[in-house]
């Protein structure tokens, strides 16, 4: 008698190994440097890690005009290994928000060219509190007294050359400094208007220093108590 016999040919899958493929991550793709001098230079550094399998290659770092940029560590990562991309932003010749980019090309091929952000929104070196201040329903005898501040927009104090006025008797001009800024201290002697005109205004020229000469104008408006 015969016996069948089956005979069972197994298979073997074997599973190809996948390519080592290196993948830029980088910490933050945009830095805001808030509230920067005019003429100052922000720095920031951008931490780079390679999160992929394979080495990775910073090839190139194309920067946005007003920024220059520095890859202070290794060109090329293995896998969990770290570099930092510094960035200089310089506000010389700006004003207001001020938005600039670069872009790191690597040999991430999924994304090989990644865009990286800095914002800075650079101030005047000198913002008065306002450009205009008032003196109102004034008395024959009154002695009034208003202090305005004037806000340093760089890391230095402002320094005042002169101050010139409009010919205005009953008007007193003062400065003083605190930390950085300046206050302007004025004082209006009322017995000292003219008898005829009912109101007026009349113009404060401070030439400042911080660190480029300027001039910040102040109206000062006043106006008598009606009869």
């Amino acid at each position: 008698m015969r016996i069948p016999v089956l005979l069972l040919t197994g298979s073997i899958l074997v599973a190809a190994e996948a390519p080592a493929q290196p993948r830029l991550t980088v910490d933050s793709l945009v830095h805001d440097f808030g509230s920067v001098g005019r003429g100052e230079k922000a720095v920031h550094r951008f931490r780079m890690t390679n999160t992929g399998t394979g080495t990775l290659r910073i090839l190139r770092v194309t920067p946005s005009c007003g920024c220059t940029s520095t890859v202070l560590g290794k060109l090329e990562l293995a896998p969990a290994e770290t570099t930092d991309l510094e960035v200089t932003l310089n506000t010389e010749g700006y004003m207001g928000l001020v938005h600039k980019t670069l872009e790191v090309i690597s040999n991430d091929v999924l994304e090989p060219g990644r865009i990286l952000s800095v914002l800075a929104r650079v101030a005047p070196d000198v913002t008065p509190g306002s450009a205009e201040v008032s003196f109102s329903d004034l008395k024959p005898g009154d002695h009034r007294k208003m202090s305005l501040r004037l806000k340093s927009g760089t890391s230095r104090p402002i320094f005042v050359k002169d101050v010139t006025l409009s010919e205005a008797p009953w008007l007193g001009v003062a400065t003083r400094p605190e930390g950085n800024d300046l206050f302007l201290d004025l004082e209006l002697l009322a017995s000292k208007l003219p008898k005829t005109a009912p109101s007026g205004t009349d113009t404060i020229d401070l030439h400042v220093e911080n660190p480029r000469p300027s001039t910040v104008s102040i109206r000062v408006r006043w106006e008598k108590a009606p009869i």
